[in-house]
């Protein structure tokens, strides 16, 4: 306990180091944990490993392989999806929510206004 303590404290009087590449790994870290636990893709990686032979060391070594291609494949559809957001989305930010906020609210605006002369023309 008295080395863990010790190691906790030598890595507080540390400086902060910062990655950018980690740091951008990491920014698409949760959108692999959102695809790999939908169930269409959880369907696919079992077919996937139905069909390999189940060999010991060959088993591991294409799963290994398998874990790390399907990481970076990944982590690289939300780059693009990241580039996409920052050219349409990110431009202007709280314009796309301003225009669906705006739509909504008309919307509502007219259903109520159609309801409430749908109920004075039923008192009428």
């Amino acid at each position: 306990m008295l080395i863990a303590l010790g190691a906790i404290t030598l890595m507080e009087q540390r400086v902060a180091r910062h990655s950018k590449i980690l740091n951008k790994m990491a920014s698409g870290v949760f959108a692999v944990y959102l695809i790999t636990t939908t169930r269409p893709t959880n369907d696919l990686i079992e077919r996937f490993f139905a069909g390999i032979p189940q060999q010991g060391w060959l088993l591991l070594g294409i799963c290994i392989l398998f874990a790390i291609v399907l990481y970076i494949g990944l982590i690289c559809i939300d780059f693009i999806r990241q580039a996409l957001f920052s050219i349409t989305v990110d431009r202007h930010k709280g314009r796309w929510f301003e225009l669906l906020w705006d739509k909504y609210a008309r919307m509502i605006q007219h259903y109520r206004t159609k309801r409430l002369s749908l109920h004075a023309s039923q008192e009428a």
